[in-house]
């Protein structure tokens, strides 16, 4: 077999597009919206999920002006952050792409989720369900 026989590797661009997805699976959503509330309140957007790593880790690609990074206790001025979600653990930590901070990992945060209960299950909770 000699190399004209091989197909040519695909695009860089389609490599990185195939690890690439919209959204975390259904299961997860509520910590989906926890980081994507989080950076939104601050000018930020999650730009890219990344398809998740043998550990079951998803990272989260911030884009726009959330750029803090709690190495330097500051928004960076111009490299971005990101965020590697355990969804199992319920748990982030924060990395960047600044050179100056190569290497830098922030201590592990829980995702806290608050469970609200829809309207319509709230009038039919009976004084016999309720806890005291």
């Amino acid at each position: 077999m000699t190399s004209d026989d091989l197909d040519p590797p695909p695009p860089y661009s389609e490599i990185v597009k195939s690890n690439a997805i919209e959204h975390l699976p259904p299961e997860y959503a509520d910590i989906e919206r926890y980081i994507s509330i989080m950076v939104e309140s601050f000018g930020g957007r999650v730009r890219k999920i990344w398809a998740p790593d043998l550990n079951g880790m998803y990272k989260f690609e911030i884009a726009g002006s959330y750029r803090f990074c709690d190495n330097i206790q500051r928004h960076h001025r111009k490299n971005q952050i990101y965020f590697i979600v355990d969804p199992k653990n319920k748990t982030y930590y924060q990395m960047c792409h600044d050179p100056q901070c190569f290497g830098f990992r922030s201590v592990t945060r829980n995702i806290i989720i608050k469970r609200q209960v829809p309207v319509n299950e709230k009038e039919n909770i009976s004084d016999d369900q309720c806890l005291i």
